[in-house]
C-alpha cells in the first residue's frame, strides 16, 4: 500500500518530469509553454503537481529530497529554452550567411551589367576601344570638335 507521502512526492517527481521534457498537463503551465516562457522552478513544478509550494519551496521543507531535483533541475541548461536558443542562434548564423551571398551575387551581377555595356557601346572594361571607329564615327566626333583653323584659312 503506498503512503500519502509517496503520492505527493510521485507527484511532484512526475511534474518535474513533465516539466523537464516540456510537455505540462496544468492549463496554467500549458500557457506558459505556449508562451516560450516555461522554466523549471519550484512554482511550476507545483503547479504542475497540484500540491502546495511549501511542500518544496523552503530549505526545511517536507520532501527535501523532491527539492533537491528540482534544484538540480533548475541549474541544467540543457531543457528545452536553451535548445530554443541554440536554434535561434544556428537559424542567425544561417540567415547572415545567405545575405553574405546574396549581397556577392549582387555585387557580380553589377559587375556583369557594367560589361554588357562597355561592350554594347564597344570598349572594354578599361574604356578602350574594342574595334577602329567607322568613318561616320569620325564625323561625329570631329563635328563635336571643330577643327583648329590654319594660319592661312580665314
Amino acid at each position: 500500500m503506498e503512503t500519502n507521502d509517496d503520492s505527493i512526492s510521485a507527484d511532484f517527481m512526475s511534474a518535474l518530469k513533465r516539466l523537464i521534457e516540456g510537455t505540462p498537463t496544468n492549463p496554467k503551465v500549458k500557457l506558459k509553454a505556449a508562451n516560450g516562457k516555461l522554466r523549471v522552478n519550484v512554482l511550476n513544478v507545483s503547479l504542475e503537481a497540484g500540491h502546495s509550494r511549501s511542500l518544496v519551496g523552503l530549505a526545511n521543507c517536507a520532501y527535501p529530497k523532491v527539492r533537491e531535483a528540482i534544484l538540480e533541475a533548475m541549474d541544467d541548461p540543457t531543457g528545452p529554452r536553451e535548445a530554443l536558443k541554440a536554434h535561434i542562434r544556428r537559424l542567425r548564423n544561417l540567415n547572415s550567411e545567405l545575405e553574405d551571398m546574396l549581397a556577392e551575387r549582387d555585387s557580380y551581377n553589377a559587375l556583369l551589367l557594367l560589361r554588357l555595356r562597355a561592350y554594347e557601346q564597344g570598349n572594354d572594361m578599361a574604356g578602350r576601344r574594342r574595334k577602329p571607329a567607322t568613318s561616320e564615327e569620325r564625323k561625329m566626333a570631329m563635328s563635336i570638335v571643330k577643327a583648329p583653323k590654319q594660319k592661312g584659312e580665314e
